[in-house]
């Protein structure tokens, strides 16, 4: 730009005209600028005197301080001054050199708005006053020559001078003023003078560098300083003005040199030597200069300063980098930065410094080499922990002061350092990862926002993928499982949109096959109802992941249920893990998720109910009410019923009793139509010949004689008698038989029904039982109607004698008896619905025995009704008669007792049974002589009563006070046992007035603790003693009192058997404890029969609690069938023949799958004994089905194999495989028995029942099987298909069903396999993979039609299977990870062959196979597997580089050492036509990134970058 420049001692010499000629072109001149002014106002000069002019103009000291005035006191003529019209800012350089530089002071009544400079001193007003007109001239007022005072006059005077361009800044808004020399203006005295010194103005323009520009102090020696006339008019330029001869054309100039033929030769040369020369000069030849910033110990108040300068961005780096302080590193570098608030760059500029001083360090210390590779990743380690670590610390600061710029800052800088890979990037994102996955609720906020930073990161790799995906759905879970409360709304809805977008973005991320039965539903519960397109993709990620767990979990071939199987194990577990009741709608609703087809739900349900293979009546009505609520729900139960029923479809293993009673049950409710099934059964046929009938047409008609007949139209009744008699039954004998059974029911009812018809019909030898069920329905109406006719009629004459018992009550009232007999009448016929009706009537009885026996009968009966559904409902009838009787208080604890128990078993009833309890306690003892003295008090007193005996001394003494201390107790529990155990060997002592067991219970009461301690020692020496009564016989009184509880019986029993494993003691209370369990109700009880259930439902709660001890109990007995002598033998014998303990041993084996191995390993040890032996038959083939001529065991196991016996025959072959176990020769032959049938009948064994049955053999024969099984299945995949003939592979082709059995089942073995064994089995998998890709790369997969290109893509199949079943052994920590590595390569390699584009299913499930065992690398050798793919194969398939993580983009790929060298040549010297052979080779040159800094040196080098200038020929810049 110009610049203009006045000078006063010039000016001084001109005339007004000139002066105000050179101010007009000066005006002219400084009109282009933009920034100036807008607008020049007009100049005007009053043309004083020459003496005057003269004195008025001042020199400045400095050609850039134009606000910076130096004045002599002499003073200024009026007349010159300038016309103020329009404008913001101004400048006026008026000085004249004088002896002193006094300062400038300006009078200003305001500030304008233009800021000046720091050495400026003048200010113009930016409120002028009214009077317009200003006036230059000497402060004559202050007596002060130097000074200046502005008046405004008129409008016509000139401007002052504008200011130079670019000196104008507009101050913004808010910005305070700066104070002006003039407003602290005082005299001159009060002035100090500094010394001259010059100083560039901080609004002058500044070069890169930093110095001023266009900044040249008057000297008198610049080429500014001389004016001349052309410098006043012009004004002086930088640039040299062009001659006027080189403004025109060089045509004249060089074309005389051109015009020739060789001119362009001559300017070609001309060029190019040129271009040498620049080539030559300007090339970077030195050497690198490059060197870190050295590091200084400084004190901590340089350290200080040194942090602050570099936190001040005006501080430029170079000056910085003379020395950087000594002992900032670490966590300690990046708290620094963090406290000083230091920019990022800067930051990173100094990280990079102290790195760079650390790693070279690390190799001035010797170590080269490996040595010091070493020590530079070690170091690098740290340094990421300590990124790590200050990260830790700011995420821990949360919540405190300014923790919000603290975090910003902090992730800014960590992940600026890891962009400029600074860090260890698989360290740091795995730290990351696992900071995520265990973060709580209060910190997961923060770390998805890291997580959400290094995005992009984790989705490039499977590694970190797949770990990204289980943590989202890890917190997920967390959240939706948590409070579902508003507050942690949004972070539900961030958590699910994050999956949505990795789900889209990277699905494969989510092939999570071992846990998606756990996190399954959580990515399902992130789908948008509006986006359909997530669900598709849903559905896909589902189907995969489900494909793989039927395949990789540990029981991989064991939860390949059928629906069928499912089902069946869903009612199993419903019924036996629900001991509180069962939820019959939430039963239904899973049993329809599972199928909704009505032709496997109701047969599988009615085979469930009827099976011979399961205990229990309550599966009968669970049966009867899921129908029920199935036909409600619009499905039609008669066509499938039907077709269940008909003759066409037999099914084994039916009770055919109790699949009539569900039907009748169905026709009761006309959930299942009679006439419908009375129409089937006359169009089929044949009812006129049943002697042609078969099995089941037999069983279909028998069903007649089963309907009721209650509210049935007479039509229908008719045409049952009609196709009766068409079979041969006689109708009316059927009547006469229901005549008949009134009359026996009302004799067994002790008078309480009235006799019907002649009394000679009554037949005592009657079997209830055995009834038909249409007999038995007419009989259960029978008796309610007269109960509940009974109850009616008396209603208002029911006796209200509160004290009556249960022999001496009223004769209108019902007696015990007469309820016991009536209840035994009920189970007799097997309907506990009309039972239920019953017990709900009688509840309204005032006998309070009887109220105690129905409570017993319900907790006996609890599972039937509460699968009826009518447990819920008698409690609460209970609780209602208890609270109207509650005055008798005396009679009342045993009821209150026994509704507990009841209560304890009911959901939902906890308030009741709390109530209960407190009522209880007013019934603890009492006393009615001294309130709150010890029985202790009375003893002597009571034991002194003659006239009383033993049982009344014992009652009056436990009423006589409220505590009793332990001596006491001990003392009576020795009397009341002394009493009873003379009892059992002298028969002939009276009975007491007041049972000795009742007493036991109320003793109890006084202390529970030291009662328990009293009673379980007695038993221990019970236990031992010889010559006592059988222990069920001891035992039923006191379990029936609630004195003894039948779980500690089993356990002191149980420590006695094994303290005395073979002792005849030890046998024989082996069997006395069994027995406790096989008696079952109807038989010989002990007294107090009135309370013998319960004694039964106790025995069902300590069969369910203390299971295992009760199989140890049968493994003793089992053993003593031949180690005993012999009476014990034969009493084992008998109990192991029993049909209770086979019932025992069905249950144990249904309930409990770890008595099947127990159990079978003590039959199969007891072969020989025949009772053994045949129990286990009769439990497995009850109907003798099976047998036939010279059948193996083993294989008629196999044969009559089904979904429900299958815990019963598991028990059978591991019996007969224990048994065999010491003869070689024998268990070899049974487990080959096993592989030829195998082989023979593939199909059978393809089954998850079969695959169910092998994995629960014994652990020897398991691995006998799988040995055989694998080495079949390996003979049969060929090593070198190329070898292999057609015919062989037809033959394979053939026998591919053998080969998926052989698979079936080493899948069920495989975990049997040694750990010695496991590696030999990965090499061979290997090994037949790797001729599967070797094939695959030598041979055109696609010229292979037919057979060949099948077989081949069937034996990869079975490769992938073989890879599933095995992926337990894969993933061994001992397992070579070579052999894994090789077999990710050769499929990795068979997934990207282009012969198996045309098969994505196959490709599909390559990569999965893939994604699974590449979880299982190790960190090196997934680095191995990179190498191997990124280097050698030079693979760019994007589906291999995300399961490996590598990309062929490496971190400096694009920079490459080019090496060129002179190869081996075929010729000693290359022919005329034969170029030279080139080696050349370009390796990747890997940069410093520690070293890759800016403004390293303090001084600027020619070559002074970390990546030397020379390796690429770098030219000079030429500015």
């Amino acid at each position: 730009y110009t610049r203009f420049r006045v000078y006063a001692p010039t000016l001084a010499n001109y005339s007004a005209d000139a002066l105000e000629s050179c101010l007009s072109q000066i005006q002219a001149s400084s009109s282009h600028y933009d920034g100036a002014m807008t607008s020049l106002p007009s100049v005007s000069i009053d043309r004083p005197s020459a003496r005057t002019v003269r004195s008025s103009i001042v020199k400045p000291h400095s050609r850039v301080q134009s606000q910076a005035f130096q004045e002599t006191p002499r003073s200024v003529p009026p007349q010159v001054g300038t016309h103020l019209t329009e404008t913001n800012c101004s400048s006026c350089d008026t000085s004249e050199p004088v002896k002193k530089r006094p300062k400038v002071y300006i009078r200003q009544t305001d500030t304008l708005e233009t800021p000046v400079s720091e050495n400026s001193s003048q200010s113009l007003p930016q409120n002028p006053p009214q009077d317009s007109t200003t006036n230059l001239r000497p402060n004559s007022t202050t007596g002060n020559a130097s000074g200046i005072s502005i008046d405004y006059e008129k409008n016509s005077q000139p401007l002052p001078f504008p200011i130079r361009p670019g000196k104008t800044v507009c101050r913004k808004v808010g910005q305070p003023v700066r104070s002006n020399a003039c407003d602290k203006a005082t005299p001159r005295r009060d002035v100090q003078i500094k010394l001259h010194v010059l100083e560039a103005p901080a609004l002058a323009p500044q070069y890169q560098n930093g110095t001023p520009a266009d900044f040249f102090p008057w000297a008198g020696n610049h080429p500014e300083d001389a004016l001349n006339d052309q410098t006043i008019k012009t004004g002086y330029y930088d640039k040299v003005h062009v001659a006027q001869n080189e403004m025109n054309s060089a045509h004249t100039s060089i074309w005389s040199s051109l015009k020739h033929k060789s001119g362009l030769q001559i300017l070609s040369s001309l060029f190019v030597s040129t271009f040498d020369q620049r080539q030559a000069n300007g090339t970077i030849t030195t050497h690198c200069t490059f060197k870190p910033p050295p590091r200084v110990t400084l004190t901590d108040t340089k350290r200080e300063a040194w942090l602050r300068d570099l936190a001040n961005p005006l501080i430029p780096l170079r000056r910085l980098s003379r020395t950087i302080p000594h002992g900032i590193k670490g966590k300690a570098l990046l708290e620094q930065c963090l406290a000083k608030n230091i920019p990022n760059s800067r930051a990173v500029w100094l990280a990079k410094c102290v790195g760079a001083n650390e790693l070279r360090a690390c190799k001035r210390k010797g170590n080269g080499g490996a040595f010091g590779y070493g020590g530079e990743k070690k170091w690098i380690k740290d340094w990421t922990i300590s990124a790590e670590q200050f990260v830790e610390a700011i995420v821990e600061s949360c919540g405190d002061k300014c923790w919000k710029d603290k975090m910003s800052y902090g992730l800014k800088l960590v992940a600026h350092l890891y962009s400029e890979r600074l860090l260890s990037q698989d360290q740091y994102l795995t730290w990351v990862m696992t900071s995520f996955h265990g973060s709580d609720l209060d910190r997961l906020p923060i770390w998805l926002l890291v997580l959400q930073i290094h995005w992009h990161e984790f989705q490039k790799s499977r590694h970190f993928g797949r770990r990204l995906a289980e943590g989202l759905l890890e917190q997920l879970k967390m959240v939706n499982d948590g409070s579902t409360g508003a507050a942690l709304a949004p972070l539900r809805q961030q958590l699910a949109t994050l999956v949505r977008s990795l789900a889209a973005s990277a699905p494969d991320c989510f092939i999570i096959s071992y846990i998606w039965p756990k996190y399954g539903s959580t990515l399902e519960s992130c789908a948008d109802n509006q986006d359909p397109q997530f669900r598709i993709l849903l559905l896909q990620i589902s189907e995969r992941n489900l494909h793989l767990s039927r395949m990789i979990t540990p029981d991989a071939f064991n939860i390949n249920y059928t629906t069928r199987e499912r089902l069946i194990d869903m009612l199993d577990d419903m019924l036996d893990n629900n001991p509180t009741g069962f939820d019959i709608i939430q039963t239904s609703e899973s049993c329809i998720e599972v199928t909704n087809a009505a032709e496997l739900l109701v047969p599988t349900l009615l085979e469930w109910c009827s099976t011979i293979y399961r205990i229990g009546l309550e599966r009968s009505y669970i049966a009867v009410r899921l129908l029920r609520r199935w036909g409600n729900s619009g499905i039609d139960l008669d066509q499938s019923i039907l077709a269940f029923i008909s003759p066409d479809r037999y099914v084994a293993g039916l009770h055919q009793a109790t699949l009539h009673k569900v039907l009748a049950e169905l026709m009761r409710s006309r959930h299942f139509s009679i006439s419908r099934y009375l129409q089937w059964l006359m169009a089929r046929g044949n009812l006129t010949k049943p002697k042609m009938f078969s099995h089941c047409e037999h069983d279909n008609i028998d069903l007649l004689c089963e309907l009721p007949l209650s509210g049935l139209p007479e039509h229908v009744v008719n045409l049952r008698q009609i196709l009766l008699k068409s079979m041969g039954v006689s109708v009316w004998e059927e009547k006469r038989t229901i005549s008949s059974a009134k009359n026996e029911l009302s004799h067994r009812s002790l008078g309480f029904f009235p006799q019907e018809g002649p009394t000679g019909h009554a037949s005592s030898k009657l079997d209830v039982r055995a009834l038909k069920g249409t007999v038995k329905a007419n009989l259960s109406r029978w008796i309610r109607s007269h109960v509940s006719a009974y109850y009616d009629i008396r209603d208002g004459s029911k006796c209200n004698s509160r004290e009556a018992v249960a022999h001496k009550t009223d004769q209108t009232s019902m007696t015990l008896d007469q309820f016991l007999a009536l209840r035994c009448i009920f189970e007799d016929l097997e309907d506990y619905s009309m039972l239920a009706d019953v017990l709900d009537i009688l509840l309204n009885c005032d006998n309070v025995y009887i109220l105690r026996a129905i409570i017993d009968t319900i907790n006996y009966h609890f599972k039937v009704f509460a699968a009826i559904g009518a447990a819920s409902g008698l409690f609460r009838s209970s609780i209602l008669r208890l609270e109207e009787l509650h005055f008798q208080k005396s009679l009342g604890k045993p009821l209150i007792v026994s509704l507990i128990d009841l209560g304890s078993r009911l959901p939902g009833t906890g308030g009741d049974v709390r109530r209960l309890r407190r009522t209880l306690l007013l019934h603890q003892p009492g006393s009615l002589m001294a309130a709150c003295s010890p029985v202790s008090d009375h003893v002597a007193d009571a034991l002194q009563c003659a006239d009383l005996t033993l049982a009344d001394e014992l009652e009056q003494l436990l009423s006589s006070g409220t505590s009793m201390d332990k001596h006491t107790l001990s003392r009576l529990f020795d009397i009341i046992m002394q009493r009873l155990e003379k009892a059992w060997y002298d028969t002939s002592l009276s009975e007491p007035t007041v049972d000795l067991y009742d007493l036991l219970p109320r003793l109890r009461s006084f202390d529970v603790d030291a009662f328990d301690k009293l009673i379980d020692a007695w038993l221990g020496r019970l236990l031992a003693r010889d010559g006592r009564p059988e222990l069920f016989t001891i035992i039923f009184p006191l379990v029936c009192t609630k004195s003894l509880t039948l779980s500690t019986v089993v356990e002191n029993a149980i420590s006695f058997v094994e303290g005395h494993r073979n002792d005849l003691s030890a046998a024989r209370i082996a069997q006395e404890s069994l027995s406790l369990f096989l008696k079952e109700k109807g038989g010989h009880e002990p007294s107090g029969s009135d309370r013998g259930y319960r004694y039964y439902t106790e025995q069902e709660r300590t069969l369910r609690t203390c299971c295992s001890h009760v199989v140890g109990f049968l493994c003793h007995v089992i053993r003593g069938c031949i180690h005993m002598n012999y009476a014990t033998q034969e009493t084992a014998r008998a109990i192991i023949a029993s049909a209770g303990c086979k019932r025992l041993i069905q249950r144990l084996v249904v309930q409990n799958d770890t008595a099947i191995d127990v159990l079978g390993q003590s039959f199969g040890l007891q072969a020989t004994v025949v009772q053994a032996s045949n129990a286990l038959d009769s439990m497995l083939d009850p109907t003798n089905i099976s047998k036939s001529g010279n059948e193996n065991d083993l294989s008629k196991v196999l044969r009559i194999a089904n979904d429900f016996n299958v815990p019963i025959c598991l028990l059978k072959i591991k019996a007969l495989l224990y048994s065999s176990q010491d003869d070689r020769k024998s268990a070899l032959g049974d487990v080959e028995a096993i592989v030829e049938a195998l082989i023979q009948k593939p199909s059978t064994f393809q089954t998850s029942m079969w695959t169910r049955l092998l994995s629960k053999l014994p652990n020897k024969s398991a691995m006998k099987l799988h040995d055989m099984a694998s080495e079949r299945l390996f003979s049969a995949l060929p090593d070198d298909l190329g070898k292999v003939s057609a015919p062989s592979l037809n033959c394979v082709h053939l026998n591919k069903h053998v080969m998926n059995a052989l698979l079936h089942a080493i899948g069920a073995t495989v975990h049997s396999v040694a750990e010695e064994e496991q590696s030999p089995l990965a090499s061979k998998l290997e090994n037949k993979i790797s001729s599967l890709q070797y094939h695959a790369s030598e041979t055109r997969l696609e010229d292979r039609a037919g057979a060949g290109l099948d077989d081949f893509l069937f034996y990869v199949d079975v490769s992938l299977r073989l890879l599933a079943i095995y992926h337990a052994i894969l993933q061994h920590p001992k397992l070579s990870q070579a052999v894994l590595a090789s077999i990710v390569s050769s499929l990795s390699l068979l997934l990207v062959h282009y012969g198996l584009s045309s098969h994505p299913t196959l490709s599909f499930r390559i990569f999965d196979t893939i994604a699974v065992l590449s979880d299982f690398l190790s960190d090196e050798a997934r680095r191995q597997c990179k190498l191997t793919f990124r280097d050698q194969h030079k693979l760019q398939d994007s589906r291999v580089q995300f399961l490996l993580g590598y990309s062929n983009k490496a971190e400096d790929a694009w920079l490459r050492s080019v090496s060129i060298s002179a190869g081996p040549s075929s010729s000693p010297l290359p022919t005329s036509n034969q170029a030279p052979f080139v080696n050349l080779t370009c390796p990747l040159f890997p940069l410093r990134r520690w070293e890759m800094m800016q403004d390293a040196t303090p001084i600027m080098g020619e070559n002074d970058t970390s990546l030397s200038l020379g390796l690429f020929g770098t030219r000079k810049a030429v500015l």
